[in-house]
């Protein structure tokens, strides 16, 4: 009978990007945590019970072991309770189930200093985070629970969107509304919770496409050795709608839309957009559609993966290293012989989903179990490697040893409610929210805002019930109501009614107020006392509770408490209030 939908936090994302040899780069998508993320030469992954491993190279202590030498060919675990993780060139962040941000590798406030920093051990940096990422060892970007994005680090291309090139050493707040974000070191990519996808940063290598005159924003740098400018877009412009999940690569942006579509935009250095050609300057501003069904992208330097819904693995672009996975196979070669290609090449079946490195890409199964190709150097002892010039590449995948990943659930755009910006179809208020406004019973605070988490008053919650109970007429006014006020007639009806015998308009809402006014209004029914330890028996508001939990109307805040003064919000009112006469 009574509803209780679980509030959904809207997810993902990631910045990924590059600075020297090689940083992870998976698709951030809309709702879903990554489980598995691999660096140029290290890998980490979360396992069914949420520890998370690692392996692979530990230089700048990236493995979070307490050293910085050696690397370690044997998956070993660094922290519980994990939720996501990233891992960039010599960054590694991970967002625990419990909000807590943790960071490790180089510690990005001594970039650009005379002595840069390592982090040995994991490093507590914030809470309320859903997710974070890094671009390779400049800039960290999180997601917070309020969908807020924040970023520090450098900002030198305008990448945090905030209107400045002013760069951070702690967390600047950029944004509202953020559903996932990728980015590379020039470039960010936002995906809104609206579904729309935004960018800014450097125009340079085709993946940001400038507004002309109309970006008053925009800034110029001369790039130095050529005779030309890059310029800037320091706040987000809009390029498209409908999209569920991006990934910035060191060359390319990935799109995936709500429809399954692949869109690619970008260098075409080895072929990576599908037209038949490469060479190092081609490149195409507008997004280029090159595939359907696709429900997972990611890309590396000059390559591209995907997943279709049917579980196919697909990869192109370059292939010197082996890391499309097809056995060094090409369509066509430069010059030079390296291997290129130029149309989407089958490589496995049952992916759920797949994750690239610089020149490396990791392949999750349906089953939770990794496999890797392309250079594979510093994580990886595998005996059937081919050795290219003097480096251990892996040109067919194969599977990693040691530990299996949990699988993260599809994801969907979680759509607002009623026109408000902060009440989600998810929210376990929705229902009561659309209930509440459609009768008249309260509006939203703006146009845009209901504003679930403002404390409810007296004169407020009195104005609602009696809305809800049809706006009747007072037969008089107490001489402690002041007249001509919103909530006059309100709390006239109240007193007259005996839901209360004293009036103060400002005075919040409490849990045991709330309850005692549904239960009076209700006939103050009998009910068995309720166990809970906060709740006397001689308690004024003792039968009022009891009815209340009978009737589904509210519960305990935990097994043993009620927490009775407790203060209540805009959301938990209208809720109450939906479940005593909606119902």
């Amino acid at each position: 009978m009574r509803k209780y939908i679980l509030s959904f936090v809207l997810v993902l994302s990631l910045c990924l990007g590059l600075t020297g040899q090689a940083a992870a780069y998976e698709t951030s998508k809309v709702g879903q945590g990554v489980t598995v993320s691999a660096g140029g030469n290290h890998i980490g992954v979360i396992d069914t019970n949420g520890s998370l491993w690692m392996r692979g190279s530990n230089g700048s202590g990236k493995l979070g072991t307490g050293g910085t030498t050696d690397s370690i060919t044997e998956f070993v675990k660094v922290m519980d309770n994990v939720n996501t993780v990233q891992c960039r060139d010599s960054i590694v962040l991970a967002v625990k189930t419990d909000g807590s941000l943790w960071t490790w590798g180089i510690d990005i406030t001594t970039i650009n200093t005379p002595q840069v920093e390592s982090i040995l051990t994991p490093r507590k940096v914030m809470d309320n985070v859903v997710f974070a990422t890094a671009d390779g060892i400049n800039r960290i970007a999180a997601i917070k629970t309020d969908g807020s994005l924040w970023m520090w680090g450098d900002n030198s291309n305008g990448q945090f969107g905030n209107g400045t090139t002013e760069s951070s050493k702690t967390p600047v707040k950029v944004m509202e509304d953020v559903a996932a974000v990728s980015c590379n070191n020039i470039v960010t990519a936002v995906i809104k919770t609206d579904g729309s996808l935004w960018l800014c940063g450097n125009a340079g290598g085709g993946m940001l496409t400038i507004e002309g005159e109309a970006c008053n924003s925009r800034g110029t740098s001369y790039y130095a050795g050529s005779d030309h400018y890059y310029y800037y877009q320091t706040v987000p412009i809009k390029v498209m709608e409908d999209v569920l999940s991006v990934n910035c690569t060191p060359t390319n942006i990935l799109a995936i839309k709500t429809d399954g579509s692949l869109w690619i935009w970008g260098q075409n250095s080895h072929g990576q957009l599908l037209d038949g050609y490469a060479g190092t300057f081609r490149y195409s501003t507008e997004p280029r559609k090159v595939m359907d069904n696709v429900v997972s992208a990611s890309g590396g330097s000059g390559y591209v993966a995907a997943v279709t819904a049917d579980g196919s693995l697909w990869a192109w672009g370059d292939n010197t290293s082996g890391e499309l996975g097809n056995n060094h196979n090409a369509t066509h070669h430069f010059n030079d012989g390296t291997p290129l290609q130029l149309e989407p090449d089958f490589i496995t079946d049952n992916v759920s989903f797949v994750v690239c490195g610089y020149n490396n890409t990791v392949i999750v199964k349906k089953d939770g179990s990794i496999w890797v190709c392309g250079m594979i150097d510093g994580y990886s002892t595998l005996s059937n490697a081919t050795q290219l010039n003097g480096i251990p590449v892996q040109t067919v995948p194969v599977q990693l040893p040691g530990v299996t990943t949990k699988l993260s659930t599809p994801a969907t755009i979680v759509g607002k409610v009623g026109g408000f910006d902060d009440v989600l179809e998810t929210d376990y208020f929705a229902d009561a929210v659309l209930w509440a406004v459609n009768e008249g019973i309260t509006s939203g605070t703006s146009a845009a805002s209901f504003s679930p988490d403002t404390t409810c008053t007296t004169a407020q919650i009195l104005t609602f019930l009696w809305r809800a109970n049809g706006s009747p007429a007072p037969m008089g006014s107490d001489e402690s109501v002041p007249s001509g006020q919103y909530f006059s007639n309100a709390a006239n009806w109240a007193l007259e009614n005996g839901l209360t015998d004293n009036f103060n308009a400002d005075e919040p809402a409490t849990r045991a107020a709330t309850v005692t006014y549904l239960w009076k209004l209700a006939g103050s029914p009998d009910a068995s006392l309720a166990n809970f330890s906060d709740v006397f028996a001689n308690a004024e508001y003792a039968e009022a509770v009891a009815w209340a939990v009978k009737e589904g109307i509210t519960s305990g805040t935990s097994q043993t408490t009620f927490s009775p003064l407790e203060t209540c919000t805009r959301a938990q009112i209208v809720t109450f209030l939906y479940r005593a006469f909606a119902e």
